[in-house]
């Protein structure tokens, strides 16, 4: 212990006497270095140690206004008069590496510290050697380190940690403690630091203080009290870990759960998307076969225009090349026109019948769509339906096997609670959508119904004109045959001599 605490016993050693007032001259003082012995602690040559102080420095600091004090690597001696300012450099040492007021012996608070008559902060510095294989994070604060402790008047105060080059690398106090225990500087320690009242205790105390000095010196009042500490930090610990596990239990088993679930959550939306594909090759394999019935439809009737107008050109033609006509072929030709007439308005009344049967299915095919469709949306429905009622019957159940738990579970009944309250709310939604559903679904079943005689009532037209049209062509092929051969007979004698001459 001895040797642990030589940096700052050998560095300061203090002479004062009893009595004497502090409130003397604030910057008196005087200083000198020990005499050589003949046995020299320090041979010439020897690097000085590292911790060792080297300045200290105070300002508004109890009876001194501002004051620096430079130290030499051996033993330093300070002397003066009673009242001159002493052992206020001993206390600036204890003060700003990190004692409280009380270890001075000097003042009960901080504030106490402050030179009387002073209404701002005081200021204290203690620079340390930092050299060598020891020193304390060299590349970071360089060969020296000080330590700078500010006082405020309301009795707060704050740490700083210097460079060599005075600047702040640090206002941590844990930095601080780093420091003092890497360099082995005790400011505790009564052997390291021996005040005038330590050292009454030691040499005219009671045995109780005798034993509380070598406790403090061999560090074993720290020692004890930090075994404490970290006895009932592992008793504490301990406590907080059985609670934790207790309190984890059934949250795992809630989240094992939740996976559960969550799961089945995936498999439905697996499903749900399935679900929408189909739907969707349905739609496109529906327009495909109603395409492919279009465009027979279209090819259909562009023959039969294709046809008409052959027959028009024919017509036209024939009456161009006809000059005189007897009764008997203008009575043809007046029927042939009248067939003609009724055979372009049978074509047209088909034609309109089919655009109106074509504009009839639409809708007809859009409703059956709408109709299976909501058919599926009721059915996803009622088995929502079905499957909150028995998670809402097995959560019940849960319930009433945990009605007899601690109050520790009435947090857990809550969330079970609400979990319920959600699923009825949500049964109550898909209630309220299949009621929904269900006009919806009888008015696409009204409407398709009404529909059909429509539908009926576009195929009996259809068929009509289209018996029309057959009736047309046996007559004009009537008139064909009674006209004595040929399509040409039909437009008179004329146009069969016109054609032998051709011949």
């Amino acid at each position: 212990v001895v040797e642990k605490s030589r940096t700052v016993a050998r560095s300061i050693s203090m002479e004062e006497e009893d009595g004497g007032d502090e409130d003397a001259s604030e910057d008196e003082e005087s200083g000198g270095n020990s005499g050589v012995g003949p046995r020299p602690i320090n041979p010439p040559g020897r690097p000085a140690e590292c911790g060792i102080i080297t300045r200290i420095y105070v300002e508004n600091f109890m009876c001194h206004r501002k004051m620096t004090v430079d130290l030499c690597r051996n033993v330093n001696f300070i002397h003066g008069q009673n009242g001159s300012g002493k052992s206020a450099i001993l206390a600036a040492v204890q003060i700003c590496l990190g004692a409280g007021a009380r270890r001075t012996h000097r003042a009960r608070n901080l504030r106490d510290l402050i030179k009387k008559g002073w209404g701002g902060r005081a200021v204290v510095r203690v620079r340390l050697l930092n050299k060598g294989d020891d020193a304390y994070e060299h590349a970071l604060y360089g060969d020296f380190v000080t330590v700078e402790r500010v006082i405020e008047r309301n009795g707060g105060g704050s740490y700083a940690l210097l460079a060599e080059n005075d600047q702040k690398k640090s206002t941590n106090k844990k930095d601080l403690d780093a420091l003092l225990d890497h360099l082995n500087i005790q400011v505790d320690n009564p052997v390291a630091v021996l005040d005038q009242e330590e050292a009454k205790k030691f040499l005219t105390g009671k045995p109780e203080d005798k034993y509380s000095f070598f406790t403090k010196a061999t560090e074993l009042e720290r020692i004890d009290r930090t075994y404490a500490e970290g006895k009932d930090g592992i008793t504490e610990y301990s406590e907080q870990s059985d609670k934790m596990r207790n309190n984890v239990r059934p949250q795992r088993d809630k989240v094992n759960e939740l996976k559960e679930k969550w799961e089945q959550y995936k498999e439905l939306d697996k499903l749900e998307d399935r679900l929408a594909d189909q739907r969707i090759n349905y739609v496109w394999s529906y327009w495909k076969n109603l395409n492919e019935d279009l465009k027979e439809k279209e090819k259909e009737h562009n023959d039969r225009r294709r046809k008409l107008k052959k027959r028009r050109e024919e017509l036209e033609e024939s009456k161009t090349s006809i000059g005189n006509k007897n009764p008997e072929e203008e009575v043809i030709a007046e029927k042939i026109k009248e067939l003609s007439t009724e055979a372009e308005k049978a074509a047209e009344d088909k034609q309109s019948l089919d655009a109106e049967f074509r504009a009839a299915k639409v809708p007809l095919q859009t409703e059956k769509i709408s109709l299976k469709s909501c058919k599926r949306e009721r059915a996803v429905a009622s088995k929502k339906l079905e499957s909150a009622k028995r998670r809402l019957q097995k959560i019940r159940e849960d319930a009433a096997k945990a009605a007899g738990n601690a109050e520790g579970e009435q947090a857990a009944q809550a969330a079970r609670a609400k979990k319920v309250i959600d699923l009825e709310r949500e049964i109550d939604e898909n209630k309220l959508e299949a009621a929904s559903l269900k006009p919806n679904i009888t008015a696409l079943f009204q409407r398709f119904e009404g529909m059909e005689p429509a539908m009926q009532q576009c195929r009996e037209d259809s068929a009509s004109a289209g018996r029309q049209r057959s009736a047309v062509v046996r007559k004009l092929q009537d008139l064909h045959s009674d006209s004595g051969g040929g399509n040409i007979a039909v437009f008179g004698e004329k146009c069969l001599e016109m054609n032998r001459r051709v011949q």
